[in-house]
């Protein structure tokens, strides 16, 4: 699989939970739905920073843009723990609310300009070894779980 469909798909897995978690009317299950999209998006997030952002950061005229991505990652970090925290209630929905936005708004930065560029920037070879440390960190990943 070529490493930015990996990333693409795991956004959409992200979305979905996101949809599941807001349309689900049970404490229950939304806990359990928030846990596995915390985990989703944390994970996600650490393959990112350090697999993809590092091959991007010496590409000139790029480092805002990965320093920006690399905020909204601290943002999301900041809102999940702020969810975990939270009673639920309003301030909870707010929050989630909030973390969806930010989410959204990151993901349109990222597929829009960042994985374009990085397929622009990256030779076949980087490309590949790129799609086979995600393939390793996703399996790194489902063997703890």
């Amino acid at each position: 699989m070529h490493p930015i469909d990996i990333l693409k798909s795991d956004h959409m897995k992200i979305s979905d939970l996101f949809e599941r978690l807001l349309d689900s009317p049970l404490a229950s299950e939304r806990d359990e739905i928030f846990e596995h999209l915390r985990q989703e998006l944390d994970d996600h997030m650490r393959a990112e920073e350090t697999l993809v952002y590092p091959l991007l950061t010496d590409v000139a005229g790029f480092e805002d843009t990965i320093e920006m991505a690399i905020d909204d990652h601290q943002e999301m970090k900041d809102l999940l723990a702020d969810i975990q925290n939270s009673h639920e209630g309003e301030e909870t929905e707010d929050l989630i609310d909030e973390l969806f936005e930010c989410f959204e708004d990151h993901i349109s930065e990222e597929e829009s300009v960042i994985y374009p560029r990085t397929i622009e920037v990256l030779s076949l070879a980087e490309m590949h070894d790129l799609d086979m440390k995600l393939t390793d960190f996703r399996g790194e990943i489902s063997q703890a779980a």
